[in-house]
């Protein structure tokens, strides 16, 4: 059903909703040129308790958002390219937030998460660029922060929670130096397939120790058999390299079937040396 509220300033604004037995989901945001977005608490007296997949996904118009007070999820993708979203303060009742939430949000200069997250979910705030004076509080909480959570926002520096004990590959590449109690792990600012087991033709198997980007999906991957260091071209085009694990083969052969200009990239790479 469709739900109409009128903010606090005044303004119309009409939501997609889902009504359940004991709350509301918000679908789908159908409201256009409002800067300032409410959420509100209730619908039909059900308490509002999620913002579902894409709600509000690439609404550039959107300057500030009020959660509503009882909200417990934030679904994947919600708040995705609001490019001109400056801040959030999400409530402590959210508990959940799903990967991308809040991808590309590149004016973001406060954030503000909830005490009771416990996972900063892939690709979070991936490209969201904050500027060197943002405010970003974690809570003292957290445990986990997944791979590419802060990928590509330029961030100088954050402080982790002393809680936190898993850090993913790539949560900080091209992102911030973590002020954090556990020791360094440079997988942090590398990308897949950095610490991947590889087996070559001749079935030694072997780690990938280095990568070294070409573009978004092709790089130079280092890989170590024990004192013996080779490089290869990621993705693998040619059978000399295979992953141990299936599912990384297949991922693997996904790329080189979708995407033409890895080949092209490649045979660039081979008449340089390997030095692209």
């Amino acid at each position: 059903m469709n739900y109409t509220y009128i903010n606090p300033e005044g303004y119309k604004q009409v939501f997609a909703v889902s009504l359940l037995a004991d709350k509301a989901i918000i679908a789908a945001y159908l409201s256009n040129n409002i800067k300032n977005v409410y959420i509100p608490d209730y619908i039909e007296d059900k308490p509002v308790t999620a913002v579902n997949y894409g709600c509000f996904f690439s609404r550039d118009e959107i300057e500030h958002i009020t959660f509503p007070k009882f909200l417990q999820e934030i679904g994947e993708s919600a708040f995705g390219q609001c490019r001109n979203l400056q801040e959030l303060i999400i409530p402590d009742s959210v508990s959940v937030i799903r990967q991308y939430a809040f991808m590309d949000c590149k004016s973001l200069r406060k954030v503000i998460m909830p005490k009771n997250l416990e996972t900063i979910e892939r690709s979070l705030f991936s490209f969201a660029a904050f500027p060197e004076n943002a405010q970003i509080v974690l809570p003292e909480n957290l445990k986990t922060i997944r791979e590419h959570a802060f990928y590509s926002t330029w961030l100088p520096s954050l402080v982790i929670p002393d809680s936190v004990t898993a850090i993913e590959r790539g949560a900080f590449m091209y992102g911030p130096q973590p002020v954090t109690k556990l020791p360094y792990d440079k997988a942090w600012f590398r990308d897949f397939p950095y610490g991947e087991t590889v087996r070559d033709k001749n079935g030694r198997t072997g780690i990938v120790s280095e990568t070294i980007s070409l573009d978004s999906l092709c790089c130079t991957a280092e890989i170590s058999f024990g004192s013996d260091t080779v490089k290869a071209f990621y993705p693998f085009v040619t059978d000399e390299f295979s992953f141990t694990d299936d599912e990384n083969n297949q991922r693997n052969q996904r790329i080189l079937e979708h995407i033409p200009k890895v080949r092209d990239i490649y045979e660039k790479w081979l008449l340089c040396g390997g030095n692209l």
